[in-house]
């Protein structure tokens, strides 16, 4: 969680309600007695080093729930920790709690759904509906791939990016020497060449490449069966 994120959030809970710093204290105070003027402060203006308290997050969202207020009112705890959630519309917050759509992602949706692209929401339906799972995680592993190899000489970077089940699962199962070099990375006592690796996740881009434009295929080709 940026804690830049949650400073704007808190700023616009604070205007939304049109209450003060001392006063929003004091509403919370009602639900959690032992919020600390600091606690409260420093997060609002960006200077807690980390992520608010689950009581003290737990205050904020009450204060906005029993507040009236038609936005605020659907304040939760995934909207002030998740950076993915940026408005505070009702709506996109429940999008995204079903399922995991970002604001920008809704946008785009909402702009398919309009004249100035032709009313296009049939062929989006449709292709969500028929495009494979297989798909998707094609098209994760090669966002992972390109991540990995623009940060390729921060190795604590590439590790996090490295961290998922099924990209690993892949790796060691098609492309064994990039998964000795990933358990080398994760072992500081031994050197690992990362030009080297870079390298070999060039052949990865095309594999992956390839995979989704077989994916993809089948897709159109089961256009053919619609009546």
């Amino acid at each position: 969680m940026n804690n830049s994120d949650l400073s704007y959030k808190l700023k616009y809970i604070l205007k939304e309600l049109g209450l003060n710093k001392k006063q929003l204290l004091e509403e919370c105070r009602k639900y959690n007695p032992s919020l600390s003027k600091p606690t409260l402060l420093n997060a609002i203006n960006n200077k807690n080093k980390n992520t608010p308290s689950i009581d003290t997050l737990s205050a904020i969202v009450n204060v906005c729930k029993m507040s009236n207020h038609p936005k605020l009112k659907y304040i939760s705890f995934d909207y002030l920790l998740n950076e993915n959630i940026q408005d505070v519309e009702a709506n996109n917050i429940t999008v995204y709690q079903e399922v995991g759509l970002n604001d920008d992602a809704i946008d785009r949706l909402k702009l398919y759904n309009t004249p100035i692209i032709c009313d296009k929401m049939n062929i989006v339906n449709y292709f969500l509906f028929h495009t494979s799972g297989v798909y998707w995680r094609y098209l994760d592993m090669l966002k992972r791939t390109y991540e990995i190899k623009d940060n390729i000489n921060n190795i604590e970077s590439i590790l996090e990016i490295f961290d998922d089940g099924w990209f690993l699962f892949y790796l060691e199962d098609n492309f064994k020497n990039i998964y000795d070099i990933y358990k080398n990375l994760k072992n500081k006592d031994k050197k690992v060449d990362l030009k080297k690796l870079d390298e070999l996740f060039n052949i990865v881009v095309v594999h992956l490449k390839y995979e989704l434009n077989r994916t993809l295929e089948n897709t159109y080709e089961s256009m053919k069966k619609l009546k």
